[in-house]
């Protein structure tokens, strides 16, 4: 890859990461406890980032719809079929 492709997308991450940071900060527990909870630990905030970004460029989904269907996700009481 060429640097100024990986500069870029190194660019376009570090967006991503800043606009994960401004939801979550935030994060309302009425109405996304899950996520909420999930993000106050380093694990939980690390692995709730590589999920956004990974559905930004896999499936264009934005950084809020990405986080709520993490909330989806993380919440046991979500039924998928």
């Amino acid at each position: 890859m060429k640097k100024e492709k990986l500069d870029e997308r190194h660019a376009l991450i570090g967006e991503l990461k800043n606009l994960i940071k401004s939801n979550l900060e935030f994060c309302d527990k009425k109405s996304t406890p899950y996520l909420c909870e999930y993000k106050s630990t380093p694990k939980g905030y690390a692995d709730i980032e590589a999920f956004v970004i990974k559905a930004f460029f896999e499936t264009n989904m934005s950084v809020s719809d990405a986080l709520v269907e993490k909330e989806n996700m993380l919440n046991p009481n979500y039924l998928t079929d």
